[in-house]
């Protein structure tokens, strides 16, 4: 009786291990820490609870609204939706192992589609074009290693 209720606690317990992957916090053109593009403010809020600071300030593209957390920021381009998402979080990865920490041949070989500008140990490695209202991912990349992971949406040409 004891085995078959211990044999039953371990496969329910099983069945309470996330798969491999599971809390992937980056998904790359589409969010980070569980906010993607395009999420309301309360959307973000909902998602990642209330930021530290607001900043208000101005860019090449007019007003924005920055939530900033402990290692994250989130931009509201004209007081609209969200618009870029960037983490300087190591413990934030893609579902294989991509983020903060990470080496710039790592992302090369296990992001799909990245493709890295690099200057020595210096540089970017971007999925996605600076394209109007499409999507781009951009792993930071200093000393050879991702500094910080950004998920934007594109401002570029149409």
């Amino acid at each position: 009786m004891v085995r078959h209720l211990a044999a039953a606690c371990a496969a329910l317990g099983a069945g309470l291990v996330p798969a491999a992957g599971a809390h992937a916090e980056i998904v790359s053109q589409k969010s980070i820490a569980g906010v993607e593009l395009g999420a309301s403010q309360i959307e973000v809020r909902e998602a990642v609870g209330n930021p530290d600071r607001l900043v208000d300030g101005e860019n090449s593209a007019g007003p924005y609204t920055e939530f900033r957390y402990p290692k994250m920021s989130v931009f509201f381009q004209d007081d609209a939706d969200a618009s870029a998402v960037r983490t300087t979080d190591p413990k934030e990865k893609t579902a294989k192992g991509i983020g903060v920490g990470s080496s710039a041949s790592a992302v090369k070989k296990k992001v799909g589609g990245a493709r890295c500008k690099l200057r020595g140990r210096k540089g970017t490695c971007t999925v996605g074009r600076n394209r109007r209202g499409r999507p781009r991912t951009i792993f930071t990349v200093r000393r050879g290693k991702v500094t910080a992971v950004e998920l934007e949406q594109g401002l570029g040409k149409r």
